[in-house]
């Protein structure tokens, strides 16, 4: 069990680096690569997330979850449901 605990951690730890390098690209073209990958480092720690709430580390996966969702707004996905004139 504190094998996986350790496993999820580097996972968020890791992606979570790559999300915040990736908002560098503007600042030089070296961090361009880390901005591409964006939708499966969102798929990515939201499954961290998940795991780390299954495994009873809800810090953890709150920094997941707002790594998620810089990563969403970066594409532009609306998380939040809007009301549509119809």
């Amino acid at each position: 069990m504190r094998a996986l605990r350790g496993v999820v951690a580097g996972v968020i730890v890791v992606v979570g680096l790559a999300t915040l390098l990736g908002l560098l690209d503007r600042v030089s073209w070296v961090f361009e690569l880390a901005d591409i990958f964006r939708l499966q480092y969102l798929v990515v720690l939201a499954g961290a997330a998940l795991a780390a709430v299954l495994l009873r580390r809800p810090r953890l996966a709150g920094a997941a979850v707002v790594l998620a969702a810089v990563n969403a707004a970066v594409l532009g996905i609306s998380l939040i449901r809007t009301a549509t004139a119809g």
